[in-house]
């Protein structure tokens, strides 16, 4: 069986780009998105290891720009689409599996392309060598994540671009906190010329029932209401309010969870 998550549609409430500027009434959205799966046993506050994870980005409008959206304008994107299969070990009974997706939301300025670069398995693989080597060093991570995707971005990108073109792409393998680290990437890209709007985190809970195939399974929202659990092949759907800092923009985003056989 398969998980597929998407961005469907969003909606702008309020939006905008350059506050100085009354013509300029409309902005450009994209996201980038984390995926692993964590320990199903410690609570996400405790930051629980992964064994696996993947990063990526919506490709509309790409490499170095978004969607547009004017105030009160609505559009389907389907934009990022994420497939991964699952193992066979989540189908045996009370068999606990979970995994978490980060979605971020920008609002695309000067350096987008170089963001997009930030959220690519290269530079994951690149940023886990330098934090396993430095013994989880903040400092001694940036310096040389910073250094590294200075020189190294526009290389990056192009096998970012080709692997976010396909919904399937390789998973990196981790074998500690992930989460820490994507904290890390996320707060490098920041520093670019792109303002950053909202962050939702979704935790997606499997149940093995015994036989391939049965299994139970839910999207917790960032809000962290328990919703019902869904048995077998099914959709969920959540609508999640982004809005920046400054309440400047505000959007609500509509995402689909699928379980596919």
């Amino acid at each position: 069986m398969f998980m597929h998550f998407t961005i469907h549609g969003i909606k702008a409430h309020r939006v905008q780009d350059h506050p100085f500027d009354p013509l300029n009434t409309s902005v450009e959205l994209y996201q980038t998105w984390h995926l692993s799966n964590i320990d199903p046993l410690v609570p996400i506050a405790d930051k629980p290891a992964s064994s696996f994870t993947r990063l990526g980005f919506s490709t509309r409008g790409g490499p170095d720009d978004g969607v547009s959206f004017r105030e009160k304008e609505a559009r389907t994107v389907v934009d990022p689409q994420i497939i991964f299969g699952l193992p066979d070990d989540v189908f045996v009974s009370g068999k606990k599996t979970r995994f978490v997706i980060d979605y971020h939301h920008w609002e695309s300025d000067g350096s987008t392309a170089k963001v997009r670069a930030a959220f690519s398995n290269g530079t994951l693989a690149f940023l886990l060598k330098v934090w396993k080597e430095s013994h989880g060093d903040q400092a001694a991570s940036r310096a040389r994540l910073e250094g590294w995707l200075k020189d190294n971005w526009q290389q990056v990108l192009k096998g970012a671009i080709a692997a976010a073109g396909m919904a399937s792409s390789p998973w990196v393998a981790v074998g500690t906190s992930i989460l820490p680290v994507v904290e890390l990437l996320v707060d490098v890209a920041r520093n670019n010329s792109d303002d950053y709007i909202d962050m939702h985190r979704f935790v997606v809970e499997l149940s093995g029932e015994g036989a391939p195939g049965q299994m139970k399974w839910r999207v917790i929202p960032p809000s962290g209401a328990t919703p019902d659990w869904v048995a077998g092949q099914g959709k969920q759907e959540l609508v999640v309010r982004a809005e920046d800092g400054g309440g400047d923009n505000l959007f609500d985003v509509r995402y689909v969870f699928r379980m596919i056989d």
